[in-house]
């Protein structure tokens, strides 16, 4: 596709204007933009934060920086005893929220300042890559650098002045050479056109590894803000989708960066990652439509279609709980019993010796959210030969 930039801004757009699912009680797009990003860069660092844990921070009155948050997980802390079994645990647990709660923030920041107009005017200047590792580690060291076990220190408001990490194996640039490497980003900040200029960006500042830690977070960031910034309406991220990739956007993003004839292949997990972000809300979209229109057929066989496939019976397995299951005989009974109304929304074919079913829902809104889906599937094939790796692909048919 020629134009990747375009196409995304209008499929962004198309997003905007057409989901109006509630996911997880959220009930805004741009809220629920901001949860999936906040809470995939958590996971990123393989936070143990539960989805339930992380909505429950995010329905908080999240609004500006501020040291109530910090003073709860504080507080807490304080209540632990050391001599607990699960003493690290718990203190695990508490870091983690307190590790979302600062994403959250600092998303929820971006999306609504004008740092976005700050960078393309200025550049990516220190004050501002200071500021955005500070708002997202805010806390941090001051309650967990000497009480959790492997705690990785992020030393915020200052740049790495050792040599002592590595990524995959590989020791990443000497300190000594971040200054230039990172004038040299000022300026590329300051010519971002198109989505190809944004991952070259954040790959570049990946491998500078600015700060003692949290340098895929500080990328991540970025990204968003760019990304804010090239379309009016925020509802996709690559965020939740580079954490379920993290070895393919680690290798990819590293190996690849130096030497810019190879960039392509971390440009093309970016751009897909962005894709599989709008397969995954239209996919919620149609799942939540198809779940309304069946709700007035309550027949059990239905729960366990999927409309974009089709099975010959002597195959039939439609799992509906984990205990029933609908086999060929039962299948037949049912339609026989419901035939004329299951007629109107199950769709016989006959091939040659094999007759297939599958379901056919006529709703308009329905029929053009699966049009979109199946435009996405034929893009992102194009760049994925693993697609059967994420979970909610599975049940499409290339």
């Amino acid at each position: 596709m020629e134009n990747k930039t375009k196409y995304i801004q209008e499929l962004s757009e198309y997003i905007y204007e057409n989901v109006s699912k509630i996911s997880y009680g959220i009930t805004n797009i741009n809220s629920i933009y901001r949860f999936y990003t906040s809470f995939a860069m958590s996971k990123a660092e393989y936070s143990t934060l539960t989805v339930k844990e992380a909505i429950e921070i995010q329905k908080k009155e999240i609004d500006k920086i501020n040291d109530h948050y910090f003073n709860d997980i504080k507080d807490e802390i304080n209540q632990l005893s050391i001599y607990e079994k699960n003493y690290q645990k718990q203190l695990q647990a508490l870091h983690d929220k307190l590790e979302y709660y600062n994403i959250a923030n600092t998303i929820k920041y971006i999306s609504e300042s004008n740092i976005a107009e700050i960078i393309k005017k200025n550049g990516l200047d220190d004050g501002v890559l200071l500021d955005l590792h500070y708002r997202l580690t805010i806390g941090l060291d001051e309650l967990f650098y000497w009480k959790l076990n492997g705690y990785d220190p992020y030393f915020s408001w200052k740049f790495r002045t050792k040599n002592n990490i590595k990524v995959w194996t590989k020791l990443v640039l000497d300190h000594n050479l971040i200054k230039e490497h990172l004038d040299n980003i000022k300026w590329l900040s300051k010519n971002i056109s198109s989505l190809s200029d944004i991952f070259y960006l954040h790959a570049r500042l990946y491998y500078c590894h600015a700060f003692s830690n949290g340098n895929k977070r500080i990328c991540r960031v970025l990204e968003e803000i760019y990304i804010v910034n090239l379309w009016i309406e925020p509802s996709l991220s690559a965020s939740h989708w580079y954490y379920l990739q993290q070895d393919r956007y680690i290798s990819q993003i590293y190996l690849k960066t130096i030497r810019k004839p190879l960039f392509h292949t971390f440009e093309d997990l970016g751009y897909s990652s962005l894709i599989l972000s709008a397969l995954y809300i239209l996919h919620n979209e149609l799942s939540s439509i198809k779940k309304k229109i069946l709700k007035d057929y309550d027949i059990t066989i239905l729960k366990g279609f999927h409309e974009w496939e089709r099975f010959k019976t002597k195959d039939l397995e439609i799992t509906y709980t984990k205990k029933l299951k609908i086999w060929e005989r039962a299948f037949f009974k049912i339609l026989d019993k419901e035939k004329e109304l299951l007629w109107n929304i199950i769709t016989e074919n006959k091939v040659w010796r094999n007759v297939y079913y599958s379901l056919d829902i006529q709703d308009e809104k329905y029929k053009e959210i699966k049009s979109k889906i199946q435009e996405l599937l034929g893009i992102y094939s194009e760049y994925n030969y693993n697609y059967n790796e994420i979970g909610f692909l599975k049940n499409y048919k290339f």
